[in-house]
């Protein structure tokens, strides 16, 4: 049997995914602004996914350069917490851990083949 993924009865997993999924955009997009080397724009954004599904709730803001300057972001890991916290996911729950790391991968994946913009 699959587990609830969120504790909200009003939200669907369908809004729950395309929320996970804009998350994941975001924070490709924010990979690549500041530079990082595409290769390593996936172990980040997984890392920050694991992170927010495992970890605590300590903040990874991040510095991207903009046509202004340095400027701090959220982090990966902020990003995707803040989509399981808004959901009412239980991050403790280690059969939602595993349901919402494979979905969400599936979903960074889906983002990364786009490629970056030019």
């Amino acid at each position: 049997m699959r587990p609830e993924l969120t504790s909200d009865p009003h939200r669907s997993s369908v809004e729950f995914l395309e929320a996970i999924r804009r998350a994941s955009i975001l924070v490709v997009a924010i990979l690549r602004a500041s530079e990082t080397p595409e290769p390593q724009v996936r172990t980040l954004a997984v890392r920050g996914l694991r992170e927010a599904i495992e970890g605590d709730e300590t903040l990874s803001p991040f510095t991207v350069l903009t046509p202004d300057g340095p400027t701090t972001v959220c982090g990966p890991a902020d990003l995707f917490r803040l989509t399981l916290d808004d959901f009412g996911v239980d991050r403790t729950d280690l059969a939602v851990q595993e349901v919402v790391f494979a979905q969400a991968l599936q979903l960074i994946d889906e983002v990364l083949a786009v490629g970056p913009a030019r």
